[in-house]
Parts: C-alpha cells; structure tokens; sequence
C-alpha cells in the first residue's frame, strides 16, 4: 500500500516530536515530520537539540526536587502533556517556579518544545529576577538567567512576528547573565555573554537605549577587573545615550554606576561628585533600593577622604533606608561603615564594638577578604589607642587569615606588619595599616571573589 505524505509545519513539527522519537507516529506524519526535517534547518537543530538532551538526562543519576528523574527526557513530556490542561492559566510567575523546579536539562527541553514556556513575559520576568537577586543570592540569579536566555532563544515561529524585539530583550538577558558570571566569578562567561550580548543588539530594533544598558552592566564588570579607563568608555556612551534622549533617572543611575566605578578603583575623590549628582537626578520610587546603594557608597568615601563630618552627617539617612530594605548581610557591612565613621570620629569604644561584629561575621561566614579589611579598620583602632597587646594578637589572626587566601603579597604585608608591631611607631605604623588596606582592595578586585549584597554593587 502507499503511504500518502502528510505536510508539517515547524509548530506541528514540535508538537509531534515525542510521538516521532518513540516511533509511535503514523506512516504518513512520520513522512512529513522527516520532509520537515530535511527543508528546515532551524527544526532539525531543534530536533538535535532533544535528543542531546534526551541522552544526557539518561545518563543522569540525580533526583528532581520532589521525585525520581524520570528515566528519560520523553518521560516528562509525558508528564507535562498531562498536566496541561492545570497549568495553561498559570501565571507567568507560576510558571518560572514550575520551571525552577526542575533539573537544569528537563528546564532547557521543556523551554525549548513548549509554548507555554517560551513567552516574552516569562522571559522578561525571568531577567527581573534574576538582576534583583544577582547579589542577593548569585547562585539562585545565575540559574535564572540562564533560563532567561534559553526562554528567549526558544521563541516558537508564532511569537517572531517580531524579532527585532526579542533580540533586544535576548541582549538584555544575556548582559544580566553576564552579571551574574562575574559575581559568581566566571569571569570568562561572563566575558562570553557580553560579546554574545553585543550581536543579539545588532540584530535588535537599534533603539540605543538598549545599548545603553547593556553598557552600563558591562562597565561594572570591566570596572571589576581593573580595567578602569575602559568602564568610563561605556559608562560615558550610556550616559550620552541617556542626555539624548532625556532619561533622568538612567542618567542618575548610570552616573551612580561611574561613582561606584572610580570608588572601586581607588579614586573615592572623583565618585563622590558623579553619586552626588546621580542621587539628585533619580527617581526615588522607582528605585529605592537603588538610593540606599548609593548612599551607603557616598558615606563611605566621603569617609575615605577625610570629610568626616559630611559621612556623619548622612549616616541617619543611610541607617534608616538599611533598616527599611536590608537583609542580614547589608546590615553587617553597615555596621563595618559606622564603625569607621565612628573610630574617625574619635569614637573608640563604639568603634571596636561595631568592628568586632562585622569581623567575627565575617570569619563565620568564610568571607576571607573582607574578614581581612575589617581586621586591618579594628587595628587602626587599636594603634590609635596604643593597644599594644590587642594589636599584636589582632596581628596574629591576621597573618593566619592572610596565608588562607593565599596571596602571597599579601601574607608577606601581613608579616611585616606583625614585625613592625613589637616596636609600635604610631606614624610609621598607620602608613603601614594604610598601604596594607590598600594592597588589600587592590587583590579582592584582582582574584577570585564573591561580592556581597547591595552595596557591593
């Protein structure tokens, strides 16, 4: 008997693809799924795809998060088919916590076969997240931009009509997933959604707002590893962009982000002008999380630069927007902050006490850097009152602390301090504490590191 061909199209062909894989089609539709399949490039990678996936989900010996892995990838098509009929007046919301819910490759093969998870708006939401968790919880962030990115790349033949549009959003996603990379300190990905970033923009509607922001994220990440000269390029062009097109409260944001750039690489003096101004041009409403970042930033290089009085004196504005907004960790590093305001203030005992909270979170939490840094801000105190035995056990922990990062530039700073402290010369001492504070910085943008919550970032 001849079997007649049944034309296919790219939605049938993806709804058809479980069916086909297991063999279960008809001779007619397998015809025209394998005629598809032969005119459609996009499809048949599509088709690759699966079945990559299909085999690595066989070979996998993990647990979903409330049941067995199915024993293969078409297991929880199955799966999905049947509950769909529940889920399809799922909230976009709902949906991402259906997705999260998964193993990594049954997110990817479900994003990438059904529309219920291709969306714009389930993608969209997934970049919020993922850009308001990004310091919050980076591990959590990372996973959802990269779910981002596989929504968006994922869209169905239907949901094209406008590519140029997706491509911006898809651009969007990838610099969020590339901020993600360089805080979980992938600084190659990250460096590799950048560059991915940049042509999904040249394929987009050319809008330069887009543009702008994907410069503004990449700034942080260039700003972080030291190459200063380039983040003030993109922060300039984005501010530019910005200007042209009247956007206040990106301007103020962008110009927050270029303070926070020069304060970061040393140059606390020239930040405090460009946050200054960026607070003044912000919308408060729209971002108030955004304004306590930059407050906190403010207090702590006018700190830096002497201007001891100024740094007081918006320490109870900063206080209050911590305590409205803060998690446990920024409410640490505030106290870190007051207590440098209050040992420049001459205010000892207060000084140690907040010091010495923030030090003993940070050796329990293993954040060996900032550990670091608070212990040299607690010896400043100590020197300052001629503490010397303090000052010598203090000295003690720091070189332990010093030689578990493994730096060695550092350690030998750590040791020489510890000399210098059996014969303790106030001025020559705190040139020391100061230039190991330094040198200290310097390293924790260089290797490594995790940054922490808010005011961080």
């Amino acid at each position: 008997m001849m079997t007649h061909e049944t034309t296919v199209d790219c939605v049938e062909f993806r709804d058809l693809i479980t069916d086909y894989l297991e063999e279960a089609l008809s001779p007619a539709m397998t015809l025209g799924v394998e005629q598809h399949r032969q005119t459609c490039e996009s499809c048949e990678e599509f088709l690759s795809q699966i079945r990559l996936t299909t085999e690595a989900l066989e070979t996998m010996n993990g647990q979903r998060a409330s049941e067995p892995l199915p024993q293969s990838l078409l297991s929880a098509f199955r799966e999905w088919r049947e509950s769909t009929a529940r889920t399809t007046s799922k909230t976009s919301e709902a949906r991402l916590q259906d997705l999260l819910r998964e193993s990594k490759a049954v997110q990817r093969a479900l994003v990438a076969t059904t529309e219920l998870y291709q969306s714009e708006d389930l993608g969209q939401l997934a970049v919020q997240e993922a850009a308001r968790m990004g310091v919050e919880a980076p591990d959590c962030a990372l996973k959802l931009a990269e779910l981002a990115v596989a929504i968006l790349e994922s869209q169905p033949s239907s949901a094209r009509k406008n590519r140029q549009r997706n491509r911006d959003m898809l651009a969007e996603a990838l610099a969020v997933l590339g901020n993600c990379q360089k805080i979980c300190s992938d600084f190659q990905g990250a460096a590799e959604s950048f560059v991915r970033a940049e042509q999904a923009l040249d394929l987009g509607t050319g809008d330069a707002r887009h543009r702008a922001r994907l410069l503004q994220i990449r700034a942080q990440y260039l700003a972080d590893r030291g190459q200063l000269q380039e983040a003030l390029m993109d922060l300039e062009d984005a501010l530019s962009i910005y200007r042209a097109a009247n956007e206040r409260h990106n301007e103020g944001r962008t110009l927050i982000g270029k303070g926070r750039a020069l304060g970061c690489s040393g140059y606390a003096e020239e930040a405090i002008p460009c946050i200054r101004r960026g607070l003044e041009l912000i919308d408060e409403r729209r971002d108030l999380r955004l304004v306590l970042v930059a407050k906190h930033n403010l207090v702590e290089y006018l700190s830096n630069c002497a201007h001891h009085a100024d740094a007081n004196a918006l320490l109870t504005e900063t206080r209050e927007l911590h305590a409205r907004l803060s998690n446990k960790v920024d409410l640490i590093r505030f106290k870190w902050l007051e207590g440098k305001v209050a040992r420049d203030l001459d205010k000892m005992g207060h000084a140690e006490e907040l010091l010495l909270q923030a030090k003993r979170y940070f050796v329990e939490q293993e954040i060996a850097y900032d550990a670091a840094l608070v212990s040299l801000d607690l010896a400043m105190v100590y020197l300052k009152q001629a503490r010397i035995v303090e000052l010598k056990e203090l000295a003690g922990e720091m070189v332990t602390i010093f030689s578990g990062l493994g730096v060695r530039r550092e350690l030998l700073a750590a040791m020489a301090f510890f000399n210098k402290a059996k014969v303790i010369e106030q001025s020559a001492s705190m040139g020391l504490l100061q230039e190991l504070i330094e040198i200290l910085e310097k390293a924790r943008q260089r290797v490594a590191y995790q940054p922490q919550p808010g005011v961080s970032n």
